[in-house]
């Protein structure tokens, strides 16, 4: 059975200093890129994969977090995306 109204799925990235999650996701804004496919993995304590996912959506909303250098905190940019179809795999 598949649902018809999934709500919003927030992801929240860690943005490192080599390669930069903020220059990926900007990209899908520059391309237009509104429709995602992607793959959601559960691991268990070991990283074993435990639940999969399969989702198609529509990106809402992108964020970039706030820069403060006043902290050593990572930039944890957000992608909400509002799923058209959720299917478990595993």
């Amino acid at each position: 059975m598949e649902l018809k109204n999934w709500e919003e799925i927030t992801i929240e990235f860690v943005d490192p200093v080599g390669t930069s999650t903020s220059k990926s996701l900007y990209k899908l804004i520059e391309q237009e890129i509104d429709k995602l496919s992607f793959t959601i993995e559960m691991l268990d304590p070991t990283g074993v994969v435990v639940e999969k996912w399969e989702i198609s959506g529509s990106i809402n909303k992108i964020n970039f977090d706030k820069l403060n250098y006043s902290l050593d905190d990572l930039l944890k940019p957000t992608m909400t995306v509002q799923p058209t179809s959720c299917v478990l795999i595993k």
